[in-house]
């Protein structure tokens, strides 16, 4: 996969494979669609892999196309924000999003990521009858190592609960 964008360093990774690593791409019809003799095999040759049907789960396509569509009206929430020079980027804001049942259910089984996902600070969840979403500045201490922005209580010696695990750990 790193061929098209970095195919010198793609190249000298497979030359300096093993031969069994290489013997296994060979052999792969989704790679190669000719029998290439080993010496003279060039991964820029190869093709993309083939999806696995087991991979392909439509359920979690859809749930992810609405989480994405629910992301860019907050997005749009958050661009006004930005035009009324209230905030600078997205991680100084929060929304508050009132969604029907089954939207509320679906950001509920996310809801440990979803600021990650809508790369904002501060969330606020409700149920309602429609998609309602109102972003807001969020006014708290800045991560001086992530830069996201914490409840005062989320802090502790200018730092998150999260870097302050990847720093100790």
């Amino acid at each position: 996969m790193f061929v098209p964008v970095l195919p010198h360093l793609a190249e000298d990774i497979f030359n300096y494979s093993p031969a069994s690593i290489k013997d296994s791409y060979l052999a792969d019809k989704n790679f190669f669609q000719s029998n290439v003799e080993l010496d003279s095999a060039s991964i820029l040759l190869s093709n993309w892999p083939k999806i696995k049907t087991e991979y392909i789960n439509s359920d979690l396509a859809r749930d992810w196309t609405r989480i994405l569509e629910i992301r860019e009206a907050c997005n749009k929430e958050i661009e006004t924000l930005r035009q009324e020079k209230i905030i600078g980027k997205s991680l100084e804001a929060g929304v508050s999003i009132t969604a029907n049942e089954t939207d509320y259910q679906l950001l509920k089984k996310i809801e440990a990521e979803i600021k990650a996902v809508f790369i904002i600070s501060d969330l606020s969840l409700e149920s309602g009858e429609s998609l309602s979403v109102k972003a807001y500045k969020f006014d708290g201490l800045k991560c001086v190592r992530c830069w996201k922005i914490f409840n005062e209580s989320e802090i502790h010696n200018q730092i998150c609960k999260q870097c302050e695990t990847a720093i100790s750990g």
